[in-house]
């Protein structure tokens, strides 16, 4: 099976999901809704992009694998869907900011390491 690079996960998650996230909690309700559409197109990237979960064990990729199929898809899902039509409280968009935020860190970390 083929694999990404690294360093381009990384970017793409320093560049597009940290900031698409921290855009989203900064906006709030005046968030415009092509921002939730574009979220709901990364989830559908996903799919064609991270490998199911095998289920012969918990190995690192395997559990790298199982929570973006069980916790991000389904968040990403809701974040767009109550987004879009503006019923997401103030305490989301708070854990939206610090979320695409910490995103944003730690894969620029990884970038990092992988470049030097």
């Amino acid at each position: 099976m083929w694999r990404l690079n690294m360093k381009i996960v990384n970017l793409v998650h320093v560049l597009v999901v940290g900031t698409i996230l921290m855009y989203i909690g900064r906006k709030g309700n005046n968030t415009p809704k092509e921002v939730y559409y574009a979220l709901f197109s990364l989830v559908v990237v996903i799919f064609f992009i991270v490998p199911p979960p095998n289920m012969s064990g918990l190995t690192y990729w395997n559990i790298i694998h199982l929570t973006h199929y069980l916790v991000i898809v389904p968040g990403l899902l809701y974040v767009a869907y109550f987004g879009l039509h503006k019923k997401l409280n103030a305490g989301v968009y708070n854990i939206l900011t610090y979320l695409g935020g910490g995103i944003s860190v730690y894969h620029g970390y990884k970038f990092a390491t992988r470049v030097l």
